[in-house]
């Protein structure tokens, strides 16, 4: 569970006992669940802002990299804003969910 084995969490629960009073033991785990909860929720929102900052950072690259190739003018007259969306609508689905492959990405290997 928290790296904790079977002995171990026989003598916190016994702890547990002697410290607070068993019928005040119902109410402070549910304050421990609900704190078990906020703590979980907060770590999530962390992900998920840390996969979004991930996510415009590539994204920004891929934009500078289209700004260099336009700047020497490499293949031509290029059109950075049809480029930006087809790369976009391409890498989105990888993007968003790092480690795994859409539907239509799997259909396309």
């Amino acid at each position: 569970m928290f790296g904790i084995d079977a002995l171990e969490l026989l003598v916190i629960i016994i702890v547990l006992i002697i410290v607070v009073e068993p019928k005040d033991m119902p109410r402070m785990v549910r304050t421990l669940g609900k704190a078990m909860v906020r703590v979980r929720a907060a770590i999530q929102d962390f992900r998920d802002h840390l996969d979004d900052v991930i996510h415009e950072a590539n994204m920004q690259d891929i934009e500078n990299t289209l700004h260099d190739v336009e700047k020497h003018d490499l293949l031509g007259p290029l059109n950075i804003n049809d480029i930006k969306k087809e790369i976009y609508d391409e890498a989105s689905p990888i993007l968003q969910y790092p480690g795994t492959l859409s539907e239509e990405n799997k259909s396309k290997q």
